[in-house]
């Protein structure tokens, strides 16, 4: 038996497509995102637009759910087994959508970092937050959980600075910084 690995990407047009190797590169589409766009005024056609997409995670404990961010700052919950659309639609963030990623130890959890600088902390079970981030005109540019501390995450901003949060002592600062001494930008 031959074990092939899946590497699965985001894409402008909408699409969420799986890459396999298994017998030369093959792809197959898991979702292709759209949204209705109103064009002119009341009572007139809608059209349908694609959705631009910009990042994705899968949760480890059920890895068929997966959560996709969009440029508009739309989070999608999809699921690899029903590719018609998304299973719910999430909306905190009011731009792009850098960065997502489900805790490694409490699975449920994800969390999102965008350019409008704010970051949101989320059940996948739920369509609120759990709890919002926020810094002052400064992107989330990329957010990761502690892999030992399931209440810590550390996320490279826009400004040249690494902040780590605990949202177990402070649930609005950060308990640490990290500058650079070039202010370059973090961006991973």
């Amino acid at each position: 038996r031959v074990r092939s690995e899946a590497i699965v990407s985001v894409a402008a047009g909408g699409r969420v497509t799986q890459w396999t190797v298994a017998n030369g590169l093959e792809h197959k589409d898991l979702v292709t995102l759209k949204k209705l766009k109103t064009a002119g005024r009341e009572g007139e056609a809608q059209t349908l637009r694609f959705e631009d997409l910009h990042c994705l995670s899968f949760c480890k404990s059920q890895p068929n759910i997966y959560v996709v961010g969009s440029e508009d700052g739309a989070l999608f919950v999809c699921d690899t087994q029903y590719n018609e659309d998304f299973v719910c639609k999430l909306q905190q963030h009011f731009r792009s959508v850098f960065t997502i990623k489900f805790s490694p130890i409490a699975h449920q959890y994800f969390i999102s970092g965008s350019c409008d600088g704010s970051a949101a902390i989320w059940n996948v079970k739920r369509q609120t937050p759990v709890s919002v981030f926020s810094l002052s005109r400064v992107s989330f540019n990329d957010i990761d959980w502690s892999p030992i501390s399931s209440t810590v995450f550390a996320a490279a901003c826009g400004d040249g600075e690494c902040r780590v949060w605990d949202v177990s002592m402070d649930s609005v600062d950060p308990v640490t910084r990290f500058f650079q001494s070039d202010k370059k930008p973090y961006t991973a």
